[in-house]
């Protein structure tokens, strides 16, 4: 297998690219989307992709602003969802014209999934198919089926001072840090990984070949700032509308145990679409909002049926 860890200008910025390869004459590529905003997947590369390896090759992206694409300077004006969207166009036509790929598959992540379905949209033929893993539909349900769930765990576990704090909460969306503590509250109570421990996570970072000595430092601040940039247009995304003009297939992957991005809520918004040529959906028993790491030899076998079918 060979890795290739490199720079590549996307839209006017530099931003880092792992390319990997572990066999010939391969026509497909699969294309990893993190999600976050920030919260970059490459560093656990290898809890994911194995069995995705022996049948595609796989390239993971570091966004705009996250991980080894983190500039302390950079400026947030240019942390848009346009921008964002052009950057992946970028990607995709050098990956199609440069790399050589005939297809191009990408996997989107959590807020990956929202910038893939729009990109799937502004720029129609730039991927051949797209697979939304833990799919944002509706931040501000998500996050009402969120403040429930853990007010429940609270008071379950006796957790006196985020009860009372859950409490005080209306349902009107939340944004900034009061966001990224509803989200934190929620992997803390259970409700994004099932059979993965965190410690297990933690030793997959440790042992990282993908990670950089400046990541750690930087990361939350970049979650910060990438959160309170994007979230005005994460909170106004029209997932039924991108659904409907998506111009390539679709199929979405969700965590059964997924408390972050449930699925039901997926199902719902569906609903409302005709059921001929509605995006298959495939809902995973046992598993959260990462059922790539927790399962990988189940949902590379998702993913191979996918994309042989296309």
């Amino acid at each position: 297998m060979t890795d290739a860890l490199f720079t590549l200008s996307l839209n006017g910025e530099a931003q880092w690219v792992l390319k990997r390869t572990a066999g010939h004459c391969r026509s497909t590529l699969l294309l990893w989307l993190h999600g976050g905003p920030g919260s970059t997947l490459m560093p656990f590369a290898n809890l994911s992709d194995p069995p995705l390896l022996r049948l595609y090759d796989v390239a993971h992206w570091d966004q705009r602003g996250s991980g080894k694409s983190f500039r302390p300077g950079a400026s947030s004006e240019t942390l848009t969802l346009a921008t964002f969207e052009a950057d992946l166009a970028s990607l995709l036509a050098q990956a199609r014209v440069e790399w050589g790929y005939t297809r191009i598959v990408c996997i989107g992540h959590s807020w990956g999934s929202l910038l893939g379905l729009r990109v799937c949209v502004r720029y129609p033929g730039a991927m051949d198919a797209f697979i939304g893993v833990g799919v944002v539909v509706d931040d501000a349900a998500s996050q009402v089926m969120a403040r429930k769930y853990c007010l429940r765990e609270a008071t379950l576990r006796k957790d006196v001072v985020e009860h009372n704090w859950l409490s005080s909460l209306t349902n009107e969306p939340l944004v900034g840090g009061a966001r990224l503590r509803l989200a934190a509250g929620v992997a803390r109570f259970g409700g994004v990984f099932g059979s993965l421990a965190m410690e297990d996570l933690g030793a997959a970072y440790a042992a990282s070949p993908f990670k950089h000595s400046s990541e750690e430092p930087t990361q939350q601040t970049s979650v910060e700032k990438l959160v309170e940039a994007l979230w005005p247009s994460i909170l106004a995304y029209d997932f039924v509308d991108s659904v409907r003009h998506a111009n390539c297939p679709l199929l979405f992957i969700q965590g059964e145990l997924d408390q972050a991005t449930p699925a039901e809520l997926l199902e719902e918004k569906l609903e409302v679409l005709p059921k001929e040529g509605r995006p298959g959906v495939v809902r995973l028993s046992g598993q959260g909002h990462f059922p790539f790491w927790e399962n990988a030899e189940g949902f590379a076998g998702h993913v191979k049926k996918f994309v042989e079918s296309l």
